[in-house]
């Protein structure tokens, strides 16, 4: 028989952990001698780490009442892993319908200026209605022909009062709204202009108001008069009867005088291209000759038609082309001397500092 000592063959081969009575006692130091967790299948996994336990089911629910559930033992401000939504927009960046928006908003602004201005026009028709009649009167002196004749101006249709009437009030709101359009129409598109080009907005806008006020009273002191003075010689010549429609003359006054301010505008358009180097003073140059056949075309869709007027209208002009690319050269130059002085500026600041 053989022997049942504890050093037999059967003892040694009997795995020591299946008897109690044999098992090594508990190192309570020991991380892995840890009691699982209420809930928990796998002790081996418990202890391996013991701060949290993974879980690696991807169906598993994230449950805050589950022992298995990392979230569970992780702080709240990272325990969801979730995509969260877009950041929001700190760039002042507009989206499509709050450009529309602030779209509306504008053309509300520049109807109620038109409409307040027409409003102003009718209160004061009288007066409106008198110095409209100037550019007639001072073409009656310069023709030599009584200013004061009552046969000037005929209407040739029942309705043909209603007519001036509208005119002279819609244009006249037009001529006292332009100002406040174009600041609304500027205070639109500022936003999205650099700072560069926020910087011409103020010297533009007054340099615009300039411009369209001295192309305004050019058309009614001397081009008018002018055109209207070589009509009555040329009727008084030929022999004919001088019968104008009131409604034709006011229509013919009113928009020679805010045509001619608002093509008075183009230096002041060159003038910025060049800043912005869109063209070159040289490109300018080199289109010279294209550029006075632009404005004799110009010049001939304005003014009435005929030479005299023509060519005061496209004297002018011209002459202000020219202006355009003198300053347009010289802003031009300012603007690359300043902004090359920037970076040096900000060495010597540099140099300063250390």
């Amino acid at each position: 028989m053989p022997p049942s000592g504890p050093d037999s063959p059967e003892d040694s081969a009997r795995p020591h952990s299946a008897d109690p009575q044999n098992a090594a006692p508990a190192d309570p130091a020991s991380p892995k001698s840890l009691p699982p967790p209420e809930g928990a299948a796998d002790a081996d996994e418990f202890n391996e780490f013991p701060g949290f336990l993974e879980n690696d089911s991807d169906d598993t629910p994230a449950d805050s009442s589950n022992p298995r559930n990392p979230s569970s033992n992780l702080p709240a401000s990272s325990a969801s892993r979730a995509p969260s939504a877009e950041p929001p927009n700190t760039r002042g960046e507009m989206g499509f319908l709050d450009h529309l928006e602030e779209f509306r908003v504008t053309a509300i602004k520049s109807v109620a200026a038109l409409v307040t201005g027409m409003v102003l026009v009718g209160l004061f028709f009288n007066w409106f209605f008198q110095v409209l009649l100037y550019p007639l009167h001072r073409a009656a002196r310069l023709a030599g022909v009584d200013p004061n004749a009552p046969n000037l101006l005929y209407t040739t249709t029942p309705m043909g009062v209603f007519s001036v009437l509208f005119e002279v009030t819609l244009f006249g709101g037009v001529a006292l709204a332009l100002p406040f359009i174009g600041y609304f129409v500027i205070g639109f598109v500022a936003p999205g202009l650099t700072a560069r080009e926020k910087s011409l907005l103020r010297p533009a806008l007054l340099s615009a108001l300039g411009l369209f006020a001295l192309g305004a009273i050019f058309s009614f002191f001397f081009l008018a008069p002018a055109a209207f003075a070589v009509s009555i010689k040329l009727n008084r010549a030929l022999e004919l009867t001088q019968m104008w429609n009131a409604a034709d003359y006011y229509e013919l006054v009113t928009w020679l005088t805010l045509g001619t301010g608002l093509v008075f505008e183009f230096p002041l358009v060159l003038v910025i291209l060049q800043v912005l180097d869109v063209v070159s003073t040289a490109q300018l140059r080199r289109y010279r000759r294209h550029a006075v056949v632009v404005i004799l075309i110009i010049a001939a869709l304005i003014a009435p038609p005929e030479v005299v007027a023509m060519t005061l209208m496209a004297v002018p002009m011209y002459i202000l082309f020219e202006i355009s690319l003198i300053v347009g050269e010289r802003l031009r130059r300012r603007h690359v001397a300043a902004n090359s002085a920037e970076p040096q500026n900000a060495e010597d600041t540099l140099d300063t500092g250390g």
